[in-house]
């Protein structure tokens, strides 16, 4: 819309990060794991917002540098749900 092509691609890679963050590493904050598990939820489903933001800041970078070198997200989900059977 601004012609901020930086700007779009800055944003485009901070939320696939942190919808990675969330989805794929399970790593979220109190508010959203309150949000997914109600009175089920325990303190090893939720990080401080410290905690959340530094695992962000890494994944962000990753996308931002073109660095995804790790497995591709779709790799790394069914790997997850692999460990979960």
């Amino acid at each position: 819309m601004d012609d901020t092509p930086e700007l779009a691609q800055f944003a485009k890679s901070l939320e696939e990060a942190c919808v990675e963050v969330i989805d794929i590493d399970g790593v979220m904050t109190k508010d959203l794991a309150l949000a997914m598990k109600g009175k089920d939820m325990g303190r090893g489903d939720w990080v401080t917002t410290d905690e959340y933001m530094k695992k962000v800041h890494v994944s962000h970078y990753t996308f931002a540098c073109g660095r995804r070198d790790m497995l591709t997200r779709q790799d790394r989900l069914v790997e997850k749900l692999k460990s979960k059977a």
